[in-house]
């Protein structure tokens, strides 16, 4: 049998080292499940971006094909590029509508811009906020969202 002397410290000292291992590991958890949610919400961030592009890019699309080719090669480049800006505007404002729906993690989804850097080019410019989803509300005002621009061009080609 064992005695009681034989479980004591040397020393006769106790060292109350209970419960340490458990604290550092806990630290560690708390420390690694931070760094998993972080990820996590940065490659979120990165997927609604990439969501972005595609919406950028349909919409210089559709302010493309308000522009007339003939009209552009027809006329040696002389087309009004108001008149031309203010029908590509309001093809992407009226389609963005549609292309807008149903992209719920974008928050304040909008067009910033509409321009043409050449008679027979579209350049569109779309904001939106990012939300970080895996991070938890901290204070109930403070709203973790990362604002998010992009833009995208296209041309109007005609076969010759």
């Amino acid at each position: 049998m064992v005695s009681c002397d034989t479980l004591k410290p040397r020393g006769g000292v106790a060292n109350n080292e209970d419960g340490r291992i458990t604290l550092l590991v806990l630290g560690v958890l708390v420390l690694a499940l931070t760094l998993v949610l972080g990820a996590a919400s940065v490659a979120t961030v990165y997927v609604q971006h990439k969501q972005l592009v595609t919406i950028t890019d349909s919409l210089a699309t559709i302010g493309a094909s308000a522009l007339d080719p003939h009209q552009y090669y027809g006329s040696a480049g002389s087309v009004s590029f108001n008149l031309a800006r203010q029908k590509a505007a309001s093809k992407v404002r009226a389609a963005s509508t549609d292309v807008f729906a149903g992209k719920r993690t974008l928050r304040d989804l909008h067009v910033s811009e509409v321009t043409l850097p050449r008679a027979n080019q579209v350049q569109v410019s779309v904001k939106a906020n990012a939300r970080l989803k895996f991070f938890p509300r901290i204070l109930p005002r403070v709203q973790l969202l990362v604002p998010l621009r992009v833009s995208s061009t296209a041309n109007i080609v005609t076969a010759r």
